[in-house]
């Protein structure tokens, strides 16, 4: 019987250390960076992911944050994972991840002569992408007055109608709160995009995480043996 449950939770343990599931990252929200745009903080704001300074842009336009916030994220890639707009390759994320290109300067991607880069413009693009609030706020019925923000508006038509290049999202990572992971009381956090250079990363990388999982499993698993063959030793001596 013993045997039996220690297989059982060898083989599951091993399942779950070489399966290739988003990580998840302790997220401190520290303060906006002071970008301001329409009445809104914009890009950057400042983050210690896992301990780790950071500055991301927040994409999601209608939920709230509080300095010192603290909750768990998934990080999600572009495309290939599941944001809290759905999956992270849908056209927006993709026109999300482009735009935020341009603001890093990364990637190879460049704005067309026709947007003027403006870092507080950008965000609000990316805010449109995913919100109806902030989509008509760029078009002219918010704090923008009747015109709106043409140059937020370019950067929003601009991305939706590029076909991404290959290695246009190399290192730009999706944070999407776990709901209820939260120590506010303004409910499910904002979302936020962030980019880690090849070669860098705020955890262990997997590789490294299956090592030590088989590690652990090859030290219980010889722990295990140990016991089993003592008793069958002692009785093969008094033989």
């Amino acid at each position: 019987m013993r045997t039996r449950l220690f297989a059982f939770i060898f083989s599951l343990l091993a399942a779950v250390l070489l399966s290739g599931s988003a990580f998840a990252d302790n997220m401190t929200f520290v303060a906006p960076g002071g970008n301001n745009s329409g009445g809104e903080y914009t890009y950057p704001y400042n983050f210690l992911i896992n301990g780790v300074p950071a500055g991301l842009l927040c994409d999601a336009f209608d939920n709230h944050i509080s300095n010192g916030e603290t909750w768990i994220a998934n990080e999600n890639p572009i495309p290939g994972g599941t944001g809290l707009f759905g999956s992270t390759g849908s056209a927006d994320y993709l026109a999300a991840g482009l735009i935020f290109d341009t603001i890093l300067g990364v990637n190879g991607i460049t704005l067309p002569g026709t947007i003027t880069a403006n870092s507080n413009d950008a965000n609000w693009a990316i805010w449109a992408l995913f919100s109806t609030n902030a989509s008509n706020d760029i078009h002219g019925n918010g704090p923008f007055g009747p015109g709106g923000d043409p140059n937020a508006v370019a950067y929003y038509n601009w991305a939706l109608g590029q076909t991404p290049p290959s290695g246009a999202f190399t290192g730009i990572v999706v944070y999407t709160p776990v709901a209820g992971s939260q120590s506010g009381n303004l409910g499910t956090p904002q979302e936020f995009l962030g980019y880690t250079p090849p070669g860098h990363s705020n955890v262990p990388e997997p590789s490294e995480l299956s090592f030590l999982g088989i590690l652990a499993l090859a030290g219980a698993g010889g722990f295990a043996f140990r016991k089993q063959l003592a008793p069958k030793l002692a009785i093969a001596i008094q033989q």
